[in-house]
């Protein structure tokens, strides 16, 4: 009998371990480095084993917090990125316990264009018919009888 009792006391144990080891959390802040340091709404923040295997996502809230629960422990890469602004990568080695990252900055990317070329065309290309579109003032004036 106290085989049997111990035996359940050792399972019941390590099921609780087991289920404390995938409630874990990371924590932190997107925010824009320039300026006055605003949040950046619906940034994108994603992480991914070393191996590049997706783990869990999700966006940034409206002050730019973001939360990603139910972690094992383990290796990640966390990224945050969003459009406009270069993509942060933090490396996360030995993840054992809930963590806060505080404050992740995104530095905005500016792009610089050499030129811009804008071609239109007076056709219009349906499923079952090409149409064609002149100008009024190309149309010659028909004869009043």
């Amino acid at each position: 009998m106290k085989l049997y009792k111990l035996l359940i006391g050792i399972v019941v144990f390590h099921a609780n371990i087991l289920c404390a080891q995938s409630n874990f959390r990371i924590t932190g802040n997107i925010i824009e480095a320039k300026g006055g340091k605003e949040p950046v709404e619906f940034a994108n923040v994603s992480l991914t084993t070393l191996d590049s295997i997706f783990v869990a996502g999700t966006i940034s809230g409206h002050r730019g917090s973001f939360i990603i629960s139910n972690l094992q422990q383990g290796d990640y890469i966390l990224t945050a990125s969003y459009m406009g602004f270069t993509s942060t990568t933090l490396r996360i080695d030995n993840f054992s316990a809930s963590i806060d990252l505080g404050d992740l900055l995104l530095e905005e990317a500016s792009v610089e264009l050499t030129g811009i070329i804008v071609k239109a065309s007076s056709t219009s290309t349906q499923l079952d018919r090409k149409l064609f579109f002149l100008p009024l003032n190309n149309l010659p004036a028909l004869p009043m009888e």
